[in-house]
């Protein structure tokens, strides 16, 4: 597989309110010119559909753009009963654990990068069931170069397209 990697940030590529329609419209530009330039045969994001409803949102830019330029779609993140069945934990979790423990700030750090790993693995088998050659995956942009270390390890090949959209924001 070939990933063509996005980094944003939820309330980017969620539509859930006009708050961030220019980082939106930003979003949807990339991703188009992506579309046109390197004609990925899917877009997968990091969304479910629980937390799509959980934001509050309508749809998504990805799941949108993949619709017009009929690709396949997929949401990869594992919902709350994916995640337990899984045994991955949510950074909220392990920091109310930590709260309530006093657990020291490397645990709590080593407890969420071993739940982002399990998560970003869980990721690349979700996308590797689909059997898509060209895929481009939009994810948390905490999560690019981790997921693009991931999937090299494996033998994919990985072109971040674009790190972290909306530059210099958050």
């Amino acid at each position: 597989m070939h990933f063509l990697l996005i980094g944003t940030y939820h309330h980017v590529h969620v539509r859930q309110d006009n708050s961030v329609q220019a980082e939106m419209d930003g979003l949807e530009t990339i991703m188009r010119d992506v579309i046109r330039d390197q004609a990925p045969d899917a877009i997968i994001e990091e969304m479910s559909e629980v937390a799509m409803k959980l934001r509050n949102g309508t749809s998504t830019i990805p799941g949108e753009l993949a619709r017009e330029f009929n690709l396949r779609h997929a949401m990869v993140d594992p919902t709350p009963a994916q995640r337990d069945e899984a045994g991955i934990e949510t950074e909220q979790a392990i920091e109310i654990e930590a709260f309530q423990r006093s657990l020291p700030r490397q645990v709590v750090a080593e407890r969420i990068a071993e739940a982002n790993r399990r998560r970003e693995r869980y990721w690349l088998d979700r996308i590797a069931a689909l059997e898509a050659e060209r895929i481009l995956f939009v994810c948390g942009a905490a999560h690019v170069n981790a997921f693009g270390d991931l999937a090299r390890g494996v033998g994919h090949s990985v072109e971040v397209v674009n790190p972290d959209w909306p530059p210099g924001v958050y």
